[in-house]
C-alpha cells in the first residue's frame, strides 16, 4: 500500500511477468484487498479514497477477445482499479527521466549562467 500526498491511498498488485490472468480474476483477488482497506479508512473515521494498481508481465487473457480491453477497463474503471503492463511502466519510466535530464540539463545551463553573473558581480564588488 502506498499513500499519495493528496490523500488517497494506492494498492499496488505485482503479478510475475509470466503469470496470464484474467480480468475477473484479477478483481476477484484485489477486490478483498481494496475492501479490507476501505473497511479501515471507515473504522477510524476516513472517508480517503482507495486506488488499486495491478502491475502485469501479459495481455490478460480475456482481452484477446473482441472489445475485450475496453469491456476489461470498463469492468475496473468504477472501482478505481487499473492495469498496467511492466514493459509500459518502464517505457514510461524512461520517458519521465528523459524529461528530466533535459530539464536538469537546462537548469545545470542556467545555474551556471547565474554563478558566473554572481562571480562578476562580487568581483565588482571587490574592486570598488
Amino acid at each position: 500500500r502506498y499513500k499519495r500526498p493528496l490523500g488517497s491511498h494506492v494498492i499496488v498488485e505485482l503479478k510475475r511477468p509470466s503469470v496470464v490472468t484474467s480480468t475477473s480474476k484479477l478483481l476477484e483477488q484485489v477486490d478483498k484487498y481494496r475492501n479490507a482497506l476501505r473497511q479501515y479508512l471507515l473504522d477510524i473515521g476516513s472517508r480517503e479514497s482507495v486506488e488499486v494498481v495491478c502491475v502485469v508481465g501479459r495481455d490478460l487473457s480475456d482481452w484477446k477477445n473482441l472489445d475485450g480491453r475496453d469491456e476489461s477497463r470498463n469492468t475496473l474503471d468504477p472501482k478505481h482499479i487499473r492495469v498496467v503492463k511492466y514493459d509500459e511502466l518502464l517505457n514510461n519510466a524512461k520517458a519521465s527521466y528523459g524529461e528530466y535530464l533535459i530539464h536538469e540539463k537546462s537548469l545545470g545551463r542556467i545555474r551556471k549562467l547565474l554563478d558566473g553573473l554572481a562571480g562578476q558581480g562580487d568581483q565588482s564588488h571587490s574592486a570598488s
